[in-house]
């Protein structure tokens, strides 16, 4: 049975954070393992969580040793994969508007379970 098949049949409401886009409904749109733009989507619909984990990175990093020079993200552009922090993706991409409807991947589970 697929996702709305299910939903019709069962007669439930999806998750909130699928009717905003998300791929998947764990984490509370949290997933240190999504890419830009679902951190952008998080920031979009919830600040707050966004701001939350971009001032948790900032602590790590903060604190020296191996944590200075790790992020959440990577930025995979010319071949080599850079730390990229959440601040400097919310800097590069303040006026950025995320289409809530366009969703990539899975729509059921998180792939962290695998």
């Amino acid at each position: 049975m697929d996702y709305t098949n299910m939903i019709e049949k069962w007669g439930i409401d999806p998750p909130r954070l699928y009717a905003l886009g998300f791929p998947h409904n764990n984490c509370g749109g949290r997933c240190v393992r999504q890419g830009m733009k679902e951190w952008l989507r998080l920031k979009q619909f919830f600040p707050e969580r966004f701001t939350q984990v971009r001032d948790w990175e900032l602590e790590q990093r903060a604190k020296g040793g191996a944590r200075a020079n790790r992020s959440i993200l990577k930025d995979r552009k010319g071949g080599t994969a850079k730390p990229l922090t959440l601040e400097k993706l919310e800097q590069d991409n303040s006026d950025t508007q995320i289409d809530m409807f366009a969703t990539q991947g899975d729509s059921y589970g998180c792939f962290c379970e695998y």
